[in-house]
């Protein structure tokens, strides 16, 4: 018999057992505490940690394109204090609504794409759809793009709802990232519509999308909960300015590389008829990301988009090309630092709108038209 003031084995395992897990929660609550201080005081500093799903809070379901901005949202420290994110009643990352014609005097200019597009990082004035507009008071800019948009999600919302609004030209942007996702059947594990070639005509997978159902649910909560924790904050900053991590990765793929690139033909093809309907200039812009200087794939996807621009006529800017002249170092400066994947901060993005301007004015059907507006403001 075990005395009364002893402790049995078993107990004292039990009791072992509950202060290893008491003080690991201690410590844990405690370094979470001096981790948020250090993200605080870094936030402050430097702006957000990474890429953390700010979409999440722009966006809802859309059963075609699986997400889609909300209406009339305003919010104001999107990206960091001042920062502002603001949607207008047509779903464009704007600061008014859009009348259906090109107002008298105006070149209509809308900029497709993903994040990059729309301005991740920055305010709305500062992307560089909007800086457009700024440095040229002949044409209207209207930012159409979308975080963690594919190639195949820019072209859906664009097929659907781009013809609301006359206009003259469509500058369908792209990354090498967007490339990935035509072949996945979500992002991050948020399900998303993807493309297949079926008797020379696209056809659209996976529609209605699932809302976020089985295992895809409990994973991008299971992230979305870890993200939140400033300690996984600062540890995946820390591997991401060590170039070991990156964007999120599709859990499964829907398309092999070659029907991708099918699909893709097809997209460009199907732009450009879309685009000769309007009464509109398709222009293709392939945007530099971070770490572009030497990316075998990112040569691989231009190569491909100028010879499919090539074959159907289709004018190709290709800002890699600009990307890869300037310093290592300064064309880094172009990007939200330290942090790792990079959006362009407010000189990525009047880099970018420079350029632009600069290569839109050499495409004859957009230079006429542009001098045109010119004349009749002046009238």
């Amino acid at each position: 018999m075990t005395p009364p003031d002893s402790v049995s084995p078993r107990m004292s395992r039990t009791r072992t057992a509950a202060t290893v897990i008491a003080v690991t929660v201690l410590l844990f609550v405690v370094v979470e505490g001096l981790a948020s201080v250090i993200f605080s005081v870094n936030a402050l500093m430097f702006g957000r940690v990474e890429f953390m799903a700010e979409e999440r809070s722009h966006t809802e379901y859309d059963p075609m394109l699986g997400w889609v901005n909300r209406k009339n949202l305003y919010v104001p420290n999107m990206y960091g204090s001042g920062v502002y994110f603001r949607s207008n009643a047509q779903r464009l990352r704007a600061n008014r609504n859009y009348t259906p014609e090109v107002p008298a005097g105006k070149t209509r200019v809308i900029c497709s794409g993903d994040s990059f597009a729309m301005g991740h990082s920055v305010s709305n004035d500062e992307a560089w759809c909007a800086r457009l507009e700024a440095m040229d008071s002949r044409i209207e800019s209207v930012n159409m793009g979308e975080a963690a948009y594919g190639l195949d999600q820019a072209f859906l919302w664009y097929r659907r709802d781009g013809g609301s609004l006359r206009h003259d030209a469509l500058l369908f942007s792209m990354i090498t990232s967007d490339f990935a996702r035509v072949q996945a059947d979500n992002y991050g594990g948020y399900p998303k519509p993807y493309l297949r070639v079926r008797q020379g005509a696209l056809v659209v997978e996976n529609t209605p999308v699932p809302r976020r159902v089985g295992a895809l649910v409990r994973t991008a909560r299971m992230r979305a909960a870890a993200n939140d924790l400033r300690i996984v904050q600062i540890g995946l900053a820390l591997v991401r300015r060590l170039g070991l991590g990156g964007e999120p990765k599709p859990e499964r793929q829907a398309l092999t590389v070659d029907q991708a690139r099918a699909v893709i033909a097809k997209i460009f093809e199907d732009l450009k008829q879309l685009n000769s309907e309007r009464g509109s200039t398709l222009v293709l812009v392939y945007l530099p990301k971070s770490g572009d200087s030497d990316n075998r794939t990112a040569d691989q996807w231009r190569t491909f988009v100028a010879e499919q621009a090539k074959r159907l006529n289709i004018p190709f800017v290709d800002l890699v090309v600009d990307f890869r002249k300037l310093p290592i170092s300064e064309g880094e400066e172009l990007f939200v630092r330290p942090y790792f994947p990079s959006h362009y901060n407010p000189r990525g993005n009047e880099w970018v709108a420079e350029l632009l301007h600069e290569r839109l004015l050499q495409i004859p059907s957009l230079r006429d038209r542009i001098t045109r507006s010119a004349a009749i403001r002046a009238q």
